[in-house]
């Protein structure tokens, strides 16, 4: 399942965090970064998302949750996104009415707190066209929106 094929990264980071010499070894990256060439192919984001919130949350949440923190936290960032331009663009009333409407979509809610595919791809999608707005005022948004919409395509 995804939550094994995540925790390689999670030690990774810890050695990376604490110092240790040849993290960025092709010996070493080949052992904790399985994805896309080795393990099913899966987009290595995903397991990020993942592996952080387990990683941010583990002394405080219990195993299954703590897989889960990543991806709600991730969804949450983009909803705020999404909604801060809607009420940038639009009125309160209408990022309100939009926040609504996204979290009453069947099963949207619910697939956002799993630790899978499905939220991090809606995440990214969601802050890429919540970027796009920024990228049609000033050539500097493009460098965003291209950076989230690369996240949501890989």
């Amino acid at each position: 399942n995804g939550v094994i094929r995540s925790y390689p990264l999670v030690t990774w980071f810890e050695k990376l965090i604490s110092g240790e010499p040849g993290v960025f070894s092709p010996e070493t990256l080949a052992q904790h970064w399985q994805f896309t060439n080795t393990v099913e192919g899966h987009p290595t984001l995903f397991a990020i998302v993942i592996s952080a919130g387990y990683w941010i949350s583990d002394g405080w949440l219990p195993a299954p949750v703590s897989y889960r923190f990543g991806p709600m936290v991730f969804f949450a960032v983009a909803a705020g996104a999404v909604f801060y331009r809607m009420a940038r663009e639009y009125s309160m009333t209408v990022a309100i009415g939009t926040m609504v409407a996204i979290c009453g979509i069947p099963r949207l809610f619910a697939h956002v707190h799993f630790a899978s595919h499905d939220s991090p791809l809606i995440s990214c999608w969601m802050l890429a066209w919540a970027s796009f707005g920024s990228a049609r005022m000033h050539w500097r948004g493009v460098f965003s929106f291209g950076f989230v919409l690369g996240m949501a395509l890989r």
